[in-house]
């Protein structure tokens, strides 16, 4: 019986995920598609949203609170290029480990208690990182942060996937996706913030150690601690979530995923949507069920589309988007900038960031997955050629090469690579850019 509720209810969450209305794709909530719904599921409706914009924040806050930290981080703790690039990486290699299990854990104790348990390991983070005096203290915090992370960044789509009615789940999902470049901005907001506070410390120092080390130490811990507020907001916020009614169905308990309904939708909509869960249930044939047993990304039809979206994801992060982002200050500075420069150009970078993501929220269906996706590769495949040219005379060897710890193989790749690329571009004929049919 629980193969057969699990068969049904995938098909349940697929077949009703169809936005109805295309004219109200792209706001975040709208108040015509609440106005259906009474004010206290409307509140409720905007209180999950904004818990789930919470979770995106943090995981971008993940990403982007190192780069300004790592101004000050090597003048307090004595840390290698090696441990360096560890500490940086950890968050990413926290998030795969956590991601892949993430599913089954939310399967096992719910979507909500996942939440909670990432706002947990977000908030038990900043307080290790906060406290540490050594690169084992930094290492094990930013790896918690991945951790964090990864699963958050798995729970709170799931939740809003079994949560939201069909007119305001994509934009509960999208919302999540803003929010991340959000708080990638906001941790580069505190790093200016700070950055700026212990320049104007050090310069009033005039040369005394004894503040300049202090100044730089409050710098970088006052940068993480900053952050741990949002994270206490999600954490303590998801308490007061429903489980999601698909989860509880699952698992038998009809009438808690009924009143967990009524939260998020009218009376009226909640009483269709259980009467279609245990619809579905009843009518699931042998095949459906088997096919739920067996997975149905391991049918023949689905391996090769599968194989093909987990090469370009995998492709996608190994054009180095993340760790540039977590190495924008570093690379300002090495490119001549001060510190009082370098951070509001990561402030930049950053917004860059947030127009590119509502760029791609407008385009994506207006245009399609494949163009965009055509778009995105051809801007980044392009990019080596108009950041590094020759009239710029910046060794990108030793600009880029020491902070993320490249071997000498890897340098003289990355070398021949730019080399390659700029003769390419020179080569190239400048043709007209043919318009999309």
């Amino acid at each position: 019986m629980h193969n057969r509720r699990s068969a049904c209810l995938g098909h349940d969450i697929v077949r009703r995920s169809r936005v109805p209305n295309p004219s109200m794709r792209f706001g975040l909530w709208s108040d015509r598609s609440l106005a259906v719904q009474g004010p206290r599921t409307n509140f409720y409706t905007r209180y999950m949203l904004s818990i789930a914009g919470l979770g995106g924040l943090l995981y971008g806050i993940d990403i982007g609170i190192i780069s300004a930290a790592l101004l000050y981080l090597n003048k307090t703790i004595n840390l290698s290029v090696q441990q360096t690039s560890l500490i940086v990486a950890a968050v990413l290699g926290g998030s795969m480990l956590s991601s892949p299990i993430a599913g089954f854990i939310a399967d096992w104790i719910g979507r909500r208690r996942l939440m909670i348990a990432g706002g947990l390991l977000f908030v038990a983070s900043v307080g290790i990182i906060v406290v540490s005096q050594s690169f084992a203290g930094l290492f094990l915090g930013r790896l918690l942060q991945g951790l964090s992370g990864g699963v958050i960044a798995v729970a709170v789509p799931l939740f809003l996937a079994e949560s939201l009615s069909a007119d305001t789940r994509g934009r509960g999902t999208g919302f999540f996706q803003l929010m991340l470049t959000v708080g990638i901005v906001l941790a580069a907001l505190a790093g200016f913030f700070y950055t700026h506070q212990a320049e104007t410390a050090i310069a009033a120092a005039h040369g005394n150690s004894v503040p300049i080390i202090a100044a730089e130490n409050h710098a970088w811990r006052g940068m993480f601690l900053a952050v741990v507020y949002p994270g206490l907001l999600f954490f303590v916020g998801s308490f007061f979530l429903s489980e999601t009614p698909r989860w509880l169905f699952r698992q038998g308990r009809h009438e808690a995923a009924l009143a967990s309904l009524r939260r998020s939708v009218s009376e009226g909509e909640a009483q269709r949507e259980i009467h279609e869960m245990q619809a579905l249930a009843s009518s699931a044939s042998p095949d459906r069920i088997e096919g739920s047993a067996t997975g149905s990304l391991f049918q023949r039809r689905y391996v090769i589309p599968f194989l093909l979206a987990c090469a370009i994801l995998g492709l996608n992060q190994t054009t180095g988007i993340s760790t540039l982002l977590g190495f924008v200050v570093v690379i300002l500075r090495q490119a001549g900038m001060s510190s009082s420069h370098a951070t509001p150009g990561d402030v930049v970078v950053k917004l860059i960031n947030i127009v590119a993501t509502l760029v791609g929220v407008w385009l994506i269906d207006r245009k399609g997955r494949r163009f965009l996706l055509k778009l995105g590769t051809g801007l980044g495949f392009n990019s080596p050629s108009l950041l590094l040219p020759r009239q710029l005379q910046i060794p990108p060897l030793r600009s880029f090469g020491a902070p993320v710890g490249m071997t000498r193989r890897g340098q003289l790749l990355s070398g021949k690579v730019a080399t390659w690329m700029e003769e390419l571009r020179a080569a190239t004929p400048r043709n007209p850019v043919d318009k999309p049919g």
